[in-house]
């Protein structure tokens, strides 16, 4: 009787092993790699009711023994403000790493997600699709984006999010709504 007990039991063990051991392999999620070192860069525009938007933003994400950097360069962002009555745009460039904490960065097979935060709050959401090329070389070969805009600059019924789509081609020439406002040396008069 005891030794029945005993098979019974070790039967039951196995089983119930084998059972959590398939579960983990059938429903594990997706395991999440370290991206590869690797310098992404694709140029984007705000698509808002169906129209692009004017301002122009390229990202450069580079990754390097785990750390990642994102390199915000916003362009064509044309104003008033600075100097009268003429329209420019500042070059604005903003940095956010992994190392500062302000960026997260996940790999799912060849896709990167960078989620980046400003001031603590989500701010925004890149996913670069990459593909490797001959000599090792990394290019992007997808990408989307959304980007969360400043409540404080929104008209009333305006999205809070705004998709983000890439520029088509390898390289494209843009052409910019106004002069760029570059700083120089100002001699006090």
């Amino acid at each position: 009787m005891k030794i029945r007990i005993v098979r019974l039991a070790l039967i039951i063990s196995g089983a119930l092993f084998v059972a959590i051991h398939y579960a983990r392999h059938v429903y594990a999620a997706p395991t999440m790699d370290l991206p590869p070192n690797l310098t992404l860069s694709v140029a984007a525009r705000v698509k808002e009711k169906g129209q692009l938007g004017q301002t122009i933003w390229r990202f450069t994400l580079s990754c390097l023994s785990g750390g990642c950097q994102l390199e915000d360069l916003m362009l064509n962002a044309c104003d008033k403000k600075v100097i009268s009555g003429e329209a420019t745009a500042n070059p604005d460039v903003v940095t956010y790493s992994t190392r500062d904490g302000n960026l997260k960065v996940l790999r799912a097979g060849n896709v990167i997600s960078a989620e980046v935060t400003d001031y603590g709050q989500h701010f925004m959401t890149l996913r670069f699709g990459f593909t490797k090329e001959s000599l090792g070389y990394m290019r992007a070969a997808t990408f989307t984006g959304t980007m969360v805009r400043g409540v404080d600059v929104l008209p009333p019924g305006a999205p809070l999010t705004v998709e983000l789509l890439p520029l088509e081609g390898q390289f494209v020439r843009v052409p910019l709504d106004c002069a760029l406002r570059l700083p120089g040396i100002f001699d006090g008069k």
